[in-house]
């Protein structure tokens, strides 16, 4: 199924500029604002896709914060949504940082289990950064690990780092998880990456992050922001 991360960018209006997650969502989550930016977000997704009538949607794929997965109120917040959209289960899903989820494991392990069991599922992202990431894939509910781009960035010509990726796939494929690699971005990384396993490819040689009512407009979703691999 073709899979789509949905990101958030914010508009400078001093400047007439778009702004990158980076320069804004390390404000919000020293001032503890991080649960409102992702209710926000669901909450626009949401409202939007209800809005769209096509034969099947794609997976959208939205990420949390660690103060998100580790509040029990946004837990309920996202039940809620869940229980009354209009979309099949499966549609919203959702991406945590190795590093968000282990900040209080038992808050995320009880928030994933609950939001998988109403049809939704969750991936791993920026995994091989962490610490004792093959450790956590025993203690976190995920259904999908997202291999850090650093590791596949030079993957072609960095021997270490090939090694590194089939052993996180190799892994994965033994706890029944599915892998995707991000940051692919020509031929030679995709067909290796392929080789090697992977479920998922994600990255410019694909598709570049376009606004999400571009794709919407269109009569039949079939963008490749993360396609099959």
């Amino acid at each position: 199924p073709l899979r789509r991360e949905v990101l958030i960018r914010m508009y400078d209006t001093v400047n007439a500029s778009w702004m990158s997650p980076i320069e804004f969502l390390p404000v919000a989550e020293r001032y503890n604002r991080s649960v409102v930016v992702d209710s926000w977000v669901i909450n626009q997704l949401l409202s939007k896709l209800e809005r769209v009538e096509v034969k099947k949607h794609p997976e959208y794929w939205v990420n949390l914060s660690a103060q998100s997965v580790s509040d029990s109120r946004f837990a309920s917040f996202l039940k809620n949504k869940l229980e009354k959209t209009t979309l099949p289960p499966g549609t919203i899903n959702f991406e945590v940082t190795e590093t968000s989820a282990i900040v209080n494991v038992d808050s995320a392990v009880k928030m994933m289990g609950q939001i998988k069991a109403m049809g939704s599922k969750f991936a791993l992202d920026d995994f091989g950064v962490g610490h004792a990431s093959f450790g956590n894939l025993r203690r976190l509910p995920v259904d999908c690990v997202k291999i850090d781009g650093m590791f596949i960035k030079n993957i072609v010509h960095d021997n270490v780092d090939r090694i590194f990726t089939r052993s996180i796939i190799d892994i994965a494929h033994a706890f029944e998880m599915s892998v995707t690699a991000e940051y692919v971005e020509d031929q030679a990384t995709s067909d290796m990456l392929c080789e090697m396993g992977v479920d998922y490819l994600q990255g410019y040689f694909y598709a570049k992050p376009e606004p999400l009512v571009d794709k919407l407009s269109e009569h039949s979703i079939d963008g490749k922001m993360l396609r099959s691999a």
